[in-house]
């Protein structure tokens, strides 16, 4: 690999062979520090890919640089590059962080391996030192933080000749990769694509309705912050509930931004900048207990929250997404 250093960004592109660790540690020792040690530097890599057991050292590396990894736009990490992407960490004044970013449009590809050389080797072998590799590889994930470990071992099942170009939500949130660049624009159906993630994530595996069939019609906008709170309210404590009455009269007395965190449990934000909320009625019974969601966009931020109400039980679930939320999870990107 060749490394240069230009601006904020440490360009690592070529394939990656044994000494590139070393050579990358040499490359980021010559760089200027902050009073915490820091470099302010992110690495940008593209490469094919290469050697798989220098991928991994070149990961440690990374981490142990604190250098957020980076694939941007129209360049390709591919393989042994894929590996070492994982690697990537921010270190800040009083915290760190795993930091892997990827523009849209980007291609960070990830496959198989085989290890295999040219002589021939027994087949029971050659499986031995492949489910050696994967386990090596999913050992090193683990500790760099924040991978779906079973979404990577999928990955790992990809033939060596053919690769998985990461473009859905799925496996961008499974990977824990931040997208930057250009934004991503939500499609008109984000607020059932973000009901049907958060409705997904209570349902059990053996439920025989699934996600997509609990979700009943389509999203229906709130007008405004006081629509929001008196929908909100008429699910959680219904109007002909005599036993509710007081609990809405207290809640109809304060502001709407603070009703709302009262009834969701906690700070939504929801007067900081434009907002906008959507309501989709579900479909509760065998062991799924919710009978409402609502979709929260702040346009501002490009983040998404999701709460999930029961009408009959104190229960009610809050989530905050990335925009991803808002797009089809098996879906490319770009």
């Amino acid at each position: 690999m060749d490394f240069q250093v230009s601006g904020d960004k440490l360009f690592a592109t070529g394939e990656i062979v044994p000494g590139d660790a070393q050579r990358f540690a040499q490359t980021i020792a010559r760089v200027p520090k902050s009073e915490n040690g820091v470099s302010g530097l992110t690495i940008a890599l593209e490469s094919p890919g290469g050697d798989l057991f220098e991928g991994i050292n070149l990961g440690l590396a990374i981490r142990t640089a604190s250098l957020p990894s980076l694939v941007m736009r129209g360049k390709l990490c591919a393989s042994a590059c894929a590996i070492a992407f994982l690697g990537g960490k921010f270190q800040g004044a009083v915290s760190a962080a795993e930091t892997r970013r990827l523009e849209p449009g980007a291609r960070l590809a990830f496959h198989g391996y085989r290890l295999a050389t040219d002589e021939i080797q027994i087949a029971n072998e050659t499986l031995d030192a492949v489910r050696v590799s994967n386990a090596i590889i999913l050992e090193y994930a683990s500790r760099m933080g924040s991978v779906d470990l079973g979404a990577l071992a999928e990955l790992l099942t990809v033939p060596p000749e053919k690769m998985e170009i990461i473009d859905t939500p799925r496996e961008i949130s499974a990977l824990g990769i931040l997208l930057v660049g250009q934004p991503l624009k939500a499609p008109k159906d984000w607020p059932m694509n973000a009901c049907r993630a958060a409705v997904a994530e209570q349902l059990s595996v053996l439920d025989a309705i699934g996600a997509e069939d609990r979700l009943l019609g389509e999203a229906e906008p709130m007008a405004n912050l006081e629509a929001f709170r008196r929908r909100l309210l008429d699910d959680k404590y219904h109007a002909a509930d005599e036993t509710a009455a007081a609990v809405r009269a207290a809640v109809m007395k304060l502001p709407a931004g603070d009703a709302l965190d009262l009834l969701a449990g906690g700070a939504l934000f929801l007067e900081q900048g434009k907002v906008g909320v959507w309501r989709v009625q579900l479909e509760r019974g065998a062991g799924f207990y919710f009978d409402a969601c609502y979709g929260i966009a702040k346009f501002d931020s490009g983040s998404i929250s999701t709460i999930l109400v029961s009408g009959v039980s104190p229960s009610m679930v809050v989530g905050h997404h990335n925009v991803l939320a808002g797009h089809p999870a098996n879906t490319p990107l770009w």
